[in-house]
């Protein structure tokens, strides 16, 4: 008969555990299946387009992490209302619990030996060395101080695994907030992008690749508890998902059975989807902060534009604007001298539109001017920073035509926004 123990207790009990017999419980539902097989999926297809792909997957990449936040939205509910194993309060985290869980994996013993191996009074073992009050075995052994070698047996989650889903929710959770403020202070888009500032958005995304990269190490370490526990108990767990069986036997750790409640649970997911799906749309659609939206004055865009693409003044500081104003006779070995009344309505459109008055990402990098050639946009550390990974010869050939024909591969040149999703190398390499 099975009996429900709490993880503080259970390898104390693993030495009156009888000898494994066939048989198999349904352990997971194939709601938890589906869940952990497409969270799998989001999140490792989300660390290939954020950490390896280039910044045009970018639409992809929110895509892929909008899909793993619904999923931890409606595994937290199913936690609560879905059956058995899927609730939260059949496998709760403890810490001490866990460690002691990893001590026993480590030292290799298998459910076998730990039920039918050495006889607990054999020398060496390391119960017979942790007697309890009367001479007994007692539960003490779980403290980190003294792990014992052998495990239990878990119908749900062992207390290890039970650690690592709390902890891959908890990341997943940061994750999707810091990915918000970063759309929204980065790329000026999203739910946030009203009222996230570049700066707020630049510490996000160092939180954010942190949070990737520990996400990456989480999952390697899942796979290994995995197997290392199946080859354990002598079944392969990764087949238990995908089934939603595991071998049991007596005298097995499990929980008290309750019922699923999947109407409460779709009510309850259907009503967070129509509060704040509207939400985030109507978030969304709100102008972005910092980021231009006038049309370029035309006198700006037929002067400039005669020459090259007029790119948005907000990719230069006021202090380059007033440098090319001031030496148009001379502008970059050119004449391009205007008149009194241009050259003064020239100078102030650009300074009002200059990148101090902006918060893109372009107006926050490009707004440090080259000590060497502080007129040349393109001699900038930003521009430099922002263009590292195009090869040199795209700018020498016919369909860019110069560094400074932005609107060759950036489509929204004129906007001064200068989307990922907006680029676009030209085909053209010669």
């Amino acid at each position: 008969m099975t009996r429900h123990v709490r993880p503080q207790e259970a390898c104390a009990l693993a030495a009156e555990m009888p000898a494994p017999q066939a048989g198999e419980v349904v352990v997971w539902d194939r709601a938890v299946r589906l869940f952990h097989w497409l969270l799998a999926a989001a999140v490792f297809a989300a660390l290939a387009t954020g950490l390896v792909a280039p910044r045009p997957w970018l639409d992809a990449h929110v895509v892929l992490g909008t899909a793993a936040a619904v999923l931890v939205v409606f595994r937290l509910v199913w936690g609560v209302l879905g059956p058995t194993y899927a609730r939260f309060a059949s496998f709760p985290p403890d810490p001490r619990a866990a460690l002691a869980h990893a001590g026993g994996m480590l030292r290799g013993r298998t459910i076998h030996d730990a039920v039918s191996g050495r006889s607990l009074r054999d020398p060496g073992n390391e119960l017979a060395e942790n007697p309890g009050p009367e001479g007994g075995f007692s539960a003490s052994g779980m403290r980190f101080s003294g792990l014992i070698s052998r495990n239990p047996h878990f119908i749900g989650h062992n207390p290890l695994g039970a650690m690592m889903v709390a902890t891959l929710l908890v990341v997943i959770v940061a994750l999707t907030v810091t990915g918000v403020v970063m759309l929204g202070g980065l790329a000026k888009e999203g739910p946030l992008a009203a009222a996230t500032s570049f700066a707020a958005g630049a510490s996000a995304r160092d939180i954010h690749a942190a949070l990737g990269w520990l996400i990456l190490a989480l999952a390697v370490l899942h796979i290994a508890g995995v197997l290392i526990e199946g080859r354990r108990e002598g079944q392969s767990l990764v087949w238990g998902m995908v089934t939603g069986r595991k071998a049991a036997m007596p005298g097995a750790v499990t929980a008290p059975e309750r019922a699923a409640r999947p109407r409460l649970a779709a009510a309850i997911l259907a009503t967070l989807a129509v509060v704040l799906v509207p939400a985030i749309v109507m978030a969304s659609r709100q102008p972005a902060a910092g980021v231009p939206t006038a049309p370029l004055d035309p006198l700006y865009v037929h002067e400039c534009g005669a020459c090259h693409s007029p790119h948005h003044p907000s990719i230069a500081p006021s202090a380059t604007w007033a440098g090319i104003v001031e030496h148009l006779t001379a502008h970059f070995e050119e004449d391009a001298s205007l008149s009194e009344a241009d050259t003064a309505r020239l100078a102030a459109y650009l300074a009002d539109n200059s990148a101090e008055r902006f918060d893109t990402k372009a107006a926050n990098l490009l707004r440090t001017p080259s000590a060497d050639a502080p007129l040349r946009i393109t001699a900038t550390a930003g521009w430099t920073r922002l263009h590292r990974g195009v090869p040199a010869n795209v700018f020498t050939t016919r369909a860019v035509g110069g560094a400074l024909n932005c609107s060759a591969c950036h489509a929204d040149a004129e906007t001064g926004h200068f989307a990922a999703r907006a680029i676009a190398l030209p085909k053209e390499t010669h």
